[in-house]
């Protein structure tokens, strides 16, 4: 997400504590939130995803330290919540390596190929 020189002083009032610069913000983020989390959770985890983002983001924008930040700490906090749903749905974790090696050396070579 890159916000243009026209929103900067939004961001900038809203880190700052203003709830009118905070809530105008949320609404500029929306649509990119919900474009992230199209891309990095389940169909039917996108809306509570979209919504928890929304509300860490009211929550903790004041601890991104350097501002300009701010669109990779949103699109990190958008995998983390995705995950984070993923798992309690129905325990699917996209970025487990460790339980898709363990799987892959728990079964034999002959086994994953393709006929």
């Amino acid at each position: 997400m890159a916000l243009s020189e026209v929103h900067h002083p939004v961001l900038e009032a809203a880190h700052g504590g203003d709830p009118a610069a905070l809530e105008q913000l949320m609404q500029l983020c929306q649509p990119d939130i919900r474009r992230y989390a199209q891309r990095s959770c389940l169909i039917s985890d996108v809306d509570d995803a979209v919504q928890e983002v929304l509300l860490v983001m009211s929550r903790r924008l004041s601890s991104v330290r350097v501002l300009a930040a701010f669109s990779g700490w949103l699109f990190k906090v958008v995998q983390r919540e995705c995950r984070r749903l993923g798992r309690t749905t129905i325990g699917w974790d996209p970025w487990d390596q460790e339980r898709a090696e363990q799987w892959l050396a728990s079964h034999n070579n002959a086994g994953l190929r393709w006929s």
